[in-house]
């Protein structure tokens, strides 16, 4: 008998083979439920209007369903879904409401599911109850309601949600323009004015604007890796911002000016201060909760997870599901709680009209500028003091993995050039390259010293300034007027 030991006799060989069929189905046999139990958890399933409601050897218990209609559960409307799932709980109705009414997080959800299943008995057993969006399934031996036996987790296989998988997200084009340039507003009946074509007596009331992103050499090989930029946030501004990076990518300014306009492209958000949203590290750590959430795994909805591992706090009083991100690439799925400063929480709304762009510009502007010169970099704290345009740009975020094929410029330092190209040329990078001089001893100090930092922004600035002036034949840009490149405003 292949794999039992030769000591062992014919009794104990059976018992072998038994114990090794059980680890091979799993390490504990899943029973069909008690026919209350069953019963149960079939009005849970047609009350809640669930593709299944499955339950395992623990007695945790699962509910199956698209993402939409799992967090409807937790949407106001669902009040009169939970009262009916109640009914028959034996409670006082008064108590029902009260359950009801606080089941609008999973926790409260939770509650509601289990109370109706004790009966309003006095003898309360607690229950774990997951939500668990489609295509996720649980890593053990569960007992399905709606196909009425036990599925093993084998049979639901799956491709991990993968960040970088799928086709880049459409972000302009590589010949797009570099520099967006604001004319004077009103002084033809109109608030948006682009391009250098001036008419006689105009000025320009703005510096040119410019889409960048910074990325660290060490991250080159990431790039590589996913095959372009994964969920980039750009910053839409006049400067380089100094905690970037020490390239500098450049992007067709005509996306930000679209979607300023009130134009829709999905996956892209433009918002008219810093918001949070997740980012390098964070992002491996939420690619690692999706798929933990996917597969309904308990230490992952307890909390029991370290951060770094794709842990994402305590289930708590969760309103989305991260795995929602699966079917609909919703803003606020994405990043939660998106941040505000001074109570001007309407900055984090997103920009559609040309009106309030304008407004908002001049607000960062203003806010920003120092004796008329928009390239003076001051110190930190000057910036940190919270206000209504705390920082000087507006963000553009990425809801997906942008290419580099399709942007135009990339500012980078002279000295990682062999590097930087390979990189470049791997991924079919074919915008321009602006080389900027940064070496020496010193530099090696600029991520840990702010006054580096700053000088180094201004270096990268004036690299990208003086290319498009010079280079208006390898890409089209609208011009930026001298006054502002010497560095002092036309009046």
């Amino acid at each position: 008998m292949s794999g039992v030991p030769l000591a062992l006799g014919a009794t104990a060989a059976a018992a072998f083979a038994v114990t090794m069929a059980r680890r091979r189905r799993g390490s504990a046999a899943v029973r069909a439920p008690k026919k209350p139990m069953l019963d149960a958890l079939k009005k849970v399933r047609s009350t809640y209007r669930l593709n299944d409601v499955l339950i395992d050897s623990a007695g945790t218990i699962y509910l199956v369903a698209k993402p939409a209609q799992l967090e409807r559960l937790v949407k106001q409307g669902s009040i009169w879904s939970h009262m009916r799932l109640l009914d028959s709980s034996g409670m006082h109705r008064g108590t029902q409401r009260s359950y009801a009414e606080n089941a609008n997080h999973w926790d409260g959800v939770e509650s509601v599911v289990g109370a109706m299943l004790n009966g309003g008995s006095d003898d309360w057993k607690y229950y774990t109850v997951i939500p668990l969006p489609i295509p996720g399934w649980p890593r053990r031996q569960v007992w399905s309601v709606a196909k009425g036996r036990m599925v093993r987790p084998e049979t639901m296989r799956k491709t991990p949600f993968d960040l970088c998988a799928g086709k880049p997200v459409e972000f302009g084009r590589s010949s797009g323009p570099v520099l967006l340039q604001l004319g004077e507003k009103y002084q033809t009946g109109c608030d948006w004015c682009v391009g250098p074509q001036i008419k006689p007596g105009w000025r320009y009331e703005h510096p040119p604007l410019f889409l960048a992103h910074g990325v660290a050499l060490g991250d080159l090989r990431n790039i590589v890796k996913c095959g372009g930029l994964r969920w980039p946030s750009w910053a839409l501004s006049w400067r380089v911002s100094p905690s970037y990076g020490d390239l500098v990518f450049l992007g067709d300014v005509r996306v930000a000016e679209m979607l300023a306009r009130g134009g829709k492209r999905k996956h892209l958000y433009l918002a008219g201060t810093d918001i949070w949203s997740p980012a390098g590290r964070e992002l491996d750590q939420l690619q690692r909760a999706v798929n933990l959430e996917r597969d309904g795994n308990l230490t992952w909805w307890s909390g029991d997870i370290e951060r770094s591992k794709g842990g994402w706090g305590q289930r708590g009083p969760q309103n989305d599901l991260l795995a929602s991100t699966l079917d609909k690439a919703t803003w606020d799925n994405i990043v939660g709680a998106m941040s505000y400063f001074g109570g001007n929480e309407d900055l984090t709304d997103p920009i559609g009209d040309r009106k309030r762009f304008v407004e908002l510009l001049d607000g960062i502007i203003e806010s920003h500028v120092v004796d008329g010169d928009p390239y003076v970099y001051p110190p930190r704290p000057e910036w940190d003091t919270p206000s209504k345009n705390r920082y000087p740009y507006m963000e553009l975020k990425v809801l997906g993995r942008v290419g580099l094929e399709s942007l135009p410029a990339v500012v980078y330092p002279v000295r990682a050039r062999k590097r930087v190209f390979a990189a470049l040329d791997q991924l079919g990078f074919q915008g321009a390259r602006i080389p900027y001089r940064w070496g020496g001893p010193w530099a090696k100090k600029s991520k840990h010293d702010d006054a580096l930092r700053r000088r180094w922004a201004a270096t990268v600035t004036k690299a990208i300034l003086r290319w498009a002036n010079e280079s208006r034949d390898t890409t089209e840009v609208w011009g930026a007027p001298s006054a502002w490149i010497s560095g002092g405003r036309r009046r």
